[in-house]
């Protein structure tokens, strides 16, 4: 029987033992966030380059000499990089068609289309095909297009006028709904969930083992706690302490990397509780089986190493060996990792995760199961 009057306050000291192992706080809140950032940074950089189609049949003065200043915006390969050179052209693309379909698989930043009736006499409206998913990049192309249209009217105002005149030349911009992501809206889910992950395991197996060498745990066998009662108040501090560290890294990854959530933070919580104590339960089977470190580190290396790198946390399964990628489908951390990017990517909410959820819970069914049947107290 669960003695719930003493849950609490064994909690509580449970939490404050926790706080005073520094190895602990730095690989529970430390160590995720250093290689959140780590992850976050790569591929940053100062310059920007817009990868798109342009098309400019370049039949008036106008279209040729809005090419001429486009073209100073474009990237050449034979030259240094240039910060000033925002554009790269897809010279692949033929068709607006293409462009089109390429900025919905995600291949373009945008599309530049300079229509037929494109004169300094009756002016024109370039019109710019934005990626919807990506605001900012499509803000870029944007701006740069209407600074070089300012410049065209200015020069239309003084062909026509000979002084500042209503603008002949505009912008246009359309969006396109893209199913592209950047690399932390991928990520940055995997590495949460991995971070679950570690903490579940490892933070259990090191704390039983070390109450197993020193005899604690011997000595709590014959305490008037019920161990169900100290389990319990374990498995709350290890719950809470990755929940703020689950917390701490989804906030990090939308407001400092950019990263886009498109689901209810609920939802992402439910699914995080959900790994937490599922992999809590591969840390009790691990540390209740082992007698010391010695068995207890090689064991859980061989759960942890194979789940990190086989269930797509830092890159898509889809990349594995045909025969692979089923397999990997029944991963523990697969679930997690799977049901974090849904919800972050694709707004679905925890009651459309029926699979993940299903194999999250039979995992943990059949994990404290092994738990229970392998535990030693010493």
């Amino acid at each position: 029987m669960l003695d719930f009057k003493s849950i609490i306050p064994l909690t509580i000291a449970s939490i404050k033992m926790y706080f005073r192992d520094t190895t602990a706080i730095f690989f529970t809140f430390v160590f995720p966030i250093l290689f959140l950032a780590v992850f976050g940074f790569i591929g940053s950089g100062d310059s920007i380059n817009l990868e798109v189609g342009y098309f400019n049949e370049k039949e008036t003065d106008a279209a040729v000499a809005f090419d001429e200043a486009f073209q100073s915006t474009v990237k050449i390969d034979e030259e240094p990089d240039n910060p000033s050179r925002i554009f790269s052209l897809d010279n692949e693309v033929t068709t607006v068609e293409e462009g089109r379909e390429k900025l919905e698989d995600g291949d373009l930043n945008a599309v530049l289309i300079i229509p037929d009736e494109f004169t300094f006499e009756s002016g024109g409206q370039v019109e710019i095909l934005v990626d919807e998913s990506n605001a900012s990049f499509g803000e870029v192309a944007a701006n740069v297009v209407s600074g070089i249209v300012g410049g065209f009217n200015d020069q239309a105002a003084v062909q026509q006028f000979g002084e500042p005149a209503p603008t002949p030349f505009t912008v246009t911009t359309e969006g396109v709904q893209s199913d592209e992501l950047e690399s932390i809206d991928y990520l940055a889910p995997g590495i949460i969930a991995f971070s679950i992950l570690s903490l579940g395991v490892f933070s259990i197996t090191e704390g039983f083992i070390q109450l197993k060498t020193d005899g604690s745990l011997r000595r709590l066998r014959v305490a008037p706690i019920e161990a169900g009662t100290f389990l319990v108040a374990q498995s709350l501090t290890r719950v809470l302490m990755t929940m703020i560290n689950v917390i701490t890294m989804l906030f990090m990854s939308v407001v400092f990397f950019g990263m886009s959530l498109n689901g209810d933070i609920f939802s992402f919580l439910i699914i995080s509780f959900l790994g937490v104590v599922m992999f809590l339960g591969f840390g009790y089977a691990i540390a209740g089986w082992a007698k010391d470190g010695n068995q207890a580190a090689p064991v859980s290396n061989i759960v942890f190493f194979p789940m990190m790198f086989l269930s797509g946390t830092f890159f898509p399964r889809e990349s594995f060996p045909e025969w692979l990628v089923p397999v990997t489908d029944y991963i523990p951390l697969t679930y997690v990792a799977d049901g974090m990017r849904d919800i972050a990517n694709n707004g679905v909410t925890i009651f459309n995760l029926g699979p993940e959820v299903l194999g999250i819970l039979v995992w943990t069914v059949l994990i404290y199961g092994v738990a229970i049947k392998v535990f030693r107290w010493e």
